[in-house]
């Protein structure tokens, strides 16, 4: 008979999160993400309310199931690791749709959220930073989010896991 516990280190811990706080299309979308990312060399540690993806001992994101309250279900984030080199190289290059789709999802610092808190970075209100050759101003410690990313969003962000991977096998990774 197969353990119900919840093992907080492992991928089958994060997917029993979207099964607890997901439903619908950003259900599917979740395990399509985690799907993606499922290697022998990944591993996803779940918390209270995020996880991280690792890649060889190394993160290449963090997850987040459900908001920002505990009450708010049906809610999940893709982010970048902090202060991600995205960035193309000659062997591995991006399309422009991708680029473009990173550039919509570049996550401008939160110096002022509702009730007048900052969002916690300690880089307010932000910083300058390339995302594909492109420069953006005020960008938090993670500069791509995906909120309850669909289908295109998805395609982003498996683009991400797979150059940081590609960094971190060649070499490149500068996390």
């Amino acid at each position: 008979m197969m353990s119900t516990q919840k093992n907080e280190n492992t991928h089958s811990g994060i997917e029993q999160e979207f099964h607890a706080k997901l439903t619908g299309d950003n259900l599917k979308n979740a395990l399509d993400f985690a799907s993606y990312w499922g290697t022998e060399n990944v591993t996803a540690e779940s918390g209270d309310f995020c996880g991280t993806v690792k890649y060889k001992g190394n993160d290449i994101c963090y997850i987040k199931v459900g908001g920002f309250e505990d009450e708010e279900l049906d809610h999940w984030i893709i982010w970048s690791i902090h202060d991600a080199d995205i960035a193309e190289t000659p062997d591995f290059p991006v399309v422009a749709h991708i680029k473009e789709g990173f550039w919509t999802n570049v996550n401008q610092c939160g110096y002022f959220l509702s009730g007048g808190k900052h969002c916690g970075c300690g880089n307010q209100p932000g910083k300058r930073k390339a995302i594909f050759g492109k420069e953006f101003d005020n960008v938090c410690n993670s500069d791509i989010v995906f909120t309850n990313p669909d289908a295109d969003a998805l395609e982003y962000a498996n683009t991400m896991v797979d150059l940081i991977k590609w960094k971190i096998d060649n070499n490149e990774y500068k996390n």
